[in-house]
C-alpha cells in the first residue's frame, strides 16, 4: 500500500475491506472519543481534505499545526492496538 494515496486507500478501506463503519459513520466526522481504526481513517480522509483543498489563505498556521499533531496522535493509537503505518 506504500504506492497509494489517501483517497484510494479511504476508498478500499470503506468500500472492499471488512472493517466496521466509524461511530458516526463514513464520511462524517468522529467524536474525540471515537478511537476505532474505522474512526481514525475518517479522520485521516478529512485532515487530508482540509489540508489539501485549503487555499494557503484559509488556513492559518495554528489550523495547519493543529491538523499536524491531530494526525500524529491518530498515529500513536495505532501503535499501541499494533496497527502501523510506515
Amino acid at each position: 500500500m506504500n504506492d497509494l494515496d489517501i483517497s484510494t486507500m479511504y476508498s478500499m478501506f470503506r468500500n472492499t475491506l471488512s472493517y466496521p463503519a466509524p461511530a458516526n459513520g463514513w464520511g462524517k466526522e468522529p467524536g474525540a472519543n471515537d478511537i476505532s481504526i474505522s474512526d481514525d481513517i475518517e479522520r485521516i480522509r478529512l485532515y487530508r481534505n482540509k489540508i489539501c483543498h485549503a487555499n494557503s489563505s484559509e488556513m492559518t498556521t495554528e489550523e495547519f499545526n493543529e491538523s499536524a499533531l491531530d494526525l500524529i496522535e491518530v498515529r500513536f493509537i495505532w501503535i499501541d492496538n499494533s496497527f502501523v503505518i510506515i
